[in-house]
């Protein structure tokens, strides 16, 4: 869960360094370079370089700018919360999902036939197999690490723990099975769908 932040100071050089490597991080997910970073927003490549460094803060009239351009909002870049935008740390702190799932599943919706994705995971989420087969997931994990810690050179062992790594990898599927056979009937029954 994303904790609320305090906003940063500008005023003051950790404050500068912090706006600095937010704004970085923003600016290489939408332009290669400073410069062509620098070229959209009027400025000079040093001004941007001054700025992810920490050195000097932008004015006041930039901030607009640099939001608009890197598709962040002024929350993020002065550290009042993690995420880029605030509807994704609204959408964070209440569903626990990373930025980086938030972004693809927004994604989804924009590409053609990506609703059908959305739908799909809807009815995935809402189906009570779907914690079964998270739990059975974590416990195939678990033997997987059990697995790595068996004497190599005793090979009864060796078969033994195989065996444990198939049996629950055939839980995962017969899991992810029924998941699936849930999501599909709920499909049917959907009153768009028919």
């Amino acid at each position: 869960m994303a904790r609320r932040q305090t906003m940063l100071n500008l005023d003051t050089h950790e404050g500068r360094l912090n706006f600095g490597c937010r704004l970085r991080a923003a600016r290489k997910r939408r332009f290669e370079s400073q410069a062509s970073f620098a070229e959209a927003m009027r400025v000079t490549r040093d001004s941007v370089a001054n700025w992810e460094s920490g050195r000097r803060a932008p004015e006041v009239n930039k901030f607009s700018k640099i939001c608009t351009l890197l598709d962040i909002d002024l929350g993020y870049l002065l550290s009042e919360y993690d995420e880029s935008t605030e509807a994704r740390h609204i959408i964070r702190n209440e569903t626990g999902l990373s930025e980086g799932a938030i972004q693809t599943l927004q994604a989804f919706k924009s590409k053609e036939g990506g609703e059908m994705y959305l739908i799909l995971l809807s009815a995935m989420i809402e189906q009570p197999e779907l914690f079964q087969l998270i739990g059975q997931m974590r416990y195939f994990i678990s033997r997987l690490d059990e697995c790595e810690a068996v004497d190599k050179s005793d090979s009864a062992a060796l078969d033994a723990a195989e065996y444990k790594k198939n049996s629950e990898r055939y839980g995962v599927s017969y899991c992810f099975d029924k998941l699936l056979d849930a999501v599909l009937e709920q499909l049917k029954e959907a009153p768009d769908n028919g």
